[in-house]
């Protein structure tokens, strides 16, 4: 009768430590898998914002290889023209003046 008493104590502590693991399985897996979900979405924000940036760039160097285009092709006046506009360049014989907005 005693044997029998512990037996069922026994199994019973088994399946209380089952059910119990199954339960802390279910909601560690549960929550890992909510972790997931949140990172897939910040993944996916950077992704668009990488994109977004990399469209800017990609329009950046279709303008750079145009005007390069252009001044391979251009005259001489054209290629001075955008030295002294982009690069100050001053020709011989000329002085530069620079002109300041007076403040207010």
């Amino acid at each position: 009768m005693l044997k029998n008493l512990v037996n069922s104590t026994a199994k019973l502590v088994i399946v209380i430590l089952v059910f119990a693991l199954l339960v802390f399985l279910n909601i560690y897996v549960w929550k890992k898998d909510r972790r997931q979900e949140q990172e897939i979405i910040d993944l996916q924000k950077e992704l668009s914002i990488q994109q977004t940036e990399n469209e800017k760039i990609a329009q950046i160097n279709r303008d750079l290889r145009q005007k390069i285009d252009s001044l391979k092709q251009g005259s001489k006046e054209m290629i001075e023209e955008e030295a002294r506009n982009g690069f100050g360049m001053v020709g011989e014989g000329e002085t530069f003046f620079h002109l300041e907005e007076p403040e207010k």
